[in-house]
């Protein structure tokens, strides 16, 4: 699992220039890792030489004498110091390394394969993964577990690696903007052609394909991910940009019949530690 891998999926490789239409749904959840967006337009993204967010570390800075070197003044690095370089934080970039994630309550609604809605519920999502090189990306595995559709524990389990466990196929993110204004950072979630899982809820297959777009929000701790529900209240994110162009139609769907039908997702999972900017 790696960064060529990973472009082979599409959307940010040929994203900018093709503005490829995808099918895809939308999951609530979050991975804490604080985020930042850097630059209030593309020309101040381009400025600072990054086409994305990025991963970074808030750490502790030294000391030369008696006072701190940091350019902030508390552990998320979002205020700075005043004046300049007397905080006690600065941001380190992140390398590759691992990282899991975990939180109470998934919730999935989908379709099976006899085209009736179906509703998921499992009790624990954990997600476990690797950084990679450049700051941006990152390669995941979802793992749902004591999944049960429709509420019926006993005659409807859902699984694919156990009677109440769902495991997702390998998983890769790109940190992207999404606004025009590269203000706004979130999480783009994608599987290797589009295929996200396979499960069983009984005797029902349920194929999960498409793409998830969560948006991050720092937190002391780390930062949260969300991947939000389709409903009255928080319409689920659909597009993204990248290149100072926008990629639109992404989210989550199944097969229901001969059909495709849009799926929603909610999930929190959390991770202290590492940020985003």
């Amino acid at each position: 699992m790696g960064m060529r891998t990973r472009e082979r999926s599409g959307v940010i490789a040929e994203g900018a220039a093709g503005r490829r239409e995808v099918r895809g749904f939308r999951i609530a959840g979050a991975c804490l890792f604080a985020v930042v967006a850097l630059g209030a337009a593309s020309a101040s993204a381009a400025a600072a030489g990054r086409a994305f967010p990025e991963y970074y570390r808030c750490i502790k800075t030294a000391k030369v004498g008696k006072t701190y070197t940091g350019e902030y003044t508390e552990k998320a690095c979002e205020t700075k110091a005043s004046p300049a370089n007397t905080g006690r934080y600065e941001r380190q970039a992140v390398a590759s390394e691992t990282f899991e994630a975990t939180g109470k309550g998934v919730t999935l609604i989908t379709h099976s394969t006899k085209g009736v809605a179906e509703s998921v519920a499992c009790k624990l999502g954990v997600s476990r993964g690797e950084l990679l090189a450049g700051g941006v990306y990152a390669a995941d595995k979802l793992t749902l577990e004591g999944c049960i559709g429709n509420g019926e524990k006993k005659a409807n389990p859902c699984g694919n690696v156990g009677p109440e466990a769902i495991e997702a196929k390998p998983l890769f993110s790109t940190l992207v903007w999404l606004n025009s204004g590269e203000t706004e950072a979130g999480i783009l979630l994608e599987g290797e052609g589009e295929q996200i899982a396979k499960f069983k809820c009984g005797a029902e297959q349920i194929d999960l394909e498409g793409y998830l777009v969560g948006t991050i929000e720092n937190t002391k701790k780390g930062h949260t991910i969300t991947f939000s529900l389709n409903t009255s209240k928080e319409q689920a994110r659909r597009s993204i940009w990248v290149f100072g162009g926008e990629i639109v139609s992404l989210y989550l769907y199944t097969q229901a019949g001969a059909g495709q039908s849009e799926s929603t997702l909610e999930a929190v999972e959390t991770q202290t530690g590492t940020c985003v900017y």
